[in-house]
């Protein structure tokens, strides 16, 4: 009714930094409401009298702004009996639908054109908005948290009739089996893996005050995307002494569907040695996991387990020529029967698909990747746990505490904090930050040291 015509393209992308050229808006289509829309004919008397619509055309402009004309109420017209704050001209912008475009240019001569179209009416009508935007992107194994904003009409006054809102979805979603019932409140949110993924939805909007309704919608994406990859552990020095342990595992069992809740996963297993040509690093070069694995099935499991003997006897290939085993470390005294030098690493990649895909390997379509770098040491090696996972979510009002579960292989084991991310950050190396020494068996960090992430 009295609400401010307001058309801002600023947003528009494509300008290369420079001003666009050749700014039109043009009306297509004007139609009374619930009428059949016609093409707009300039001769025609709605064409004369929307001085609205003349403002709008004359401008170069891609934030077209034009206010409403209050008028003095004709003769027995009091407008706090019709609910309005004001009388305002009705012929500046007659109510009806119109159907627009913007027409513009870019400084190498490319030309785009937006259709568009407007409800104007002549009574009151809330105003509403998704504060998430016209589209929304995720997956599945995200939260999705919708809020719609709304508020009364600025046109009306005296005594008014409650603003209402609701949601409305299509197409209809089901969560166990029962239709979805939106809620009438004005945020909607779902928990991760209650929208399948592939799919899209129309989320609309709608605030009521009294006869007068405004609607607003949002479409939302449910992009297929692949799983969560994880390798317990991380990057690690193990030992290959006579009396080191019998097996070593690789576990990626932690990794997570993105698609659905507890969704089955498939693995693929891929194994590379740094290898060295004399003095020079030639860098990673695969080889078949089975050489080192302890069962060849291992293909498509969750763990890949290494059998410490036979990484014994691989050990050979890192210097062929010598034909003596190599290591990363753990050569006290020097010795013509091995050798220790620090680019003797493996790297092994895990590649987690959802189980229902055609093959995976670390190249299929929506698999997620992981790798850790394992050295060998010649001596024995403390296997050191940590009793945090990978991912935990703690407060930031409280102390962190990243607690050593054990050790083992040592009678009389020294300890030694690292910090390793995020790149720059350095809270160990200030010991004001810390409740317990960096050489303890467990850390604990004062409040508010970690900051917070979205995820």
């Amino acid at each position: 009714m009295c609400d401010t015509l307001h058309l801002d393209a600023r947003g528009t992308l494509n300008s290369g930094g420079r001003p666009f050229r050749d700014i039109s808006w043009s009306l297509q289509q004007y139609s009374l409401v619930g009428s059949v829309l016609q093409p707009f004919d300039p001769a025609a008397e709605t064409g004369d009298a929307s001085q609205a619509m003349a403002l709008v055309e004359a401008t170069t402009h891609l934030n077209a702004f034009v206010a409403m004309h209050e008028i003095a109420c004709p003769m027995g017209i009091i407008p706090e009996d019709e609910g309005w704050a004001a009388c305002w001209n009705s012929t500046f912008l007659p109510a009806g639908q119109y159907e627009m475009t913007l027409t513009l240019s870019n400084w190498i001569g490319g030309t785009s054109v937006l259709p568009f179209s407007f409800e104007k009416r002549d009574q009151p009508v809330p105003h509403v908005q998704i504060a998430n935007g016209q589209k929304v992107v995720t997956d599945a194994s995200q939260t999705l948290f919708l809020q719609g904003v709304s508020m009364p009409s600025g046109c009306s006054a005296g005594k008014r009739p409650p603003l209402l809102t609701s949601w409305e979805v299509s197409p209809p979603i089901m969560i166990d089996g029962a239709k979805w019932v939106s809620p009438a409140g004005p945020t909607v949110v779902f928990p991760p893996f209650s929208l399948p993924s592939g799919n899209i939805f129309t989320f609309t909007f709608k605030a009521s005050e009294g006869a007068s309704a405004a609607t607003v919608s949002v479409d939302v994406v449910i992009d297929p995307a692949p799983p969560l990859a994880r390798l317990a552990g991380g990057n690690r020095l193990i030992s290959l002494a006579e009396t080191a342990p019998a097996t070593y595992t690789l576990d990626a069992s932690s990794s997570e569907s993105a698609q659905r809740r507890d969704g089955a996963l498939a693995f693929y297993w891929t194994c590379y040695q740094n290898q060295k040509l004399k003095d020079a690093v030639i860098g990673l070069q695969k080889f078949d996991c089975a050489l080192i694995a302890s069962e060849p099935t291992y293909q498509g499991s969750a763990q890949l387990v290494l059998d410490t003997e036979k990484v014994r006897k691989h050990a050979f290939t890192f210097s062929p020529a010598l034909r003596i085993p190599s290591y990363t470390t753990g050569c006290d005294v020097p010795s013509v029967y091995f050798r220790c030098d620090p680019t003797v690493t493996y790297t092994f990649f895990v590649a987690v698909c959802d189980a229902d895909v055609d093959s995976c390997t670390d190249n299929s379509r929506l698999s997620a990747s992981t790798s850790v770098v394992w050295s060998t040491s010649r001596l024995l090696v403390p296997q050191v746990f940590i009793e945090a996972h990978m991912t935990t979510r703690i407060s930031a009002q409280f102390n962190a505490v990243s607690e050593g579960r054990r050790v083992e292989g040592a009678t009389q084991p020294r300890f030694q904090w690292v910090q390793l991310g995020p790149e720059g950050s350095a809270l160990l190396e200030d010991p004001s930050n810390l409740l317990t020494a960096t050489t303890a068996i467990s850390l604990v960090m004062k409040p508010a040291l970690l900051q917070g992430a979205d995820r």
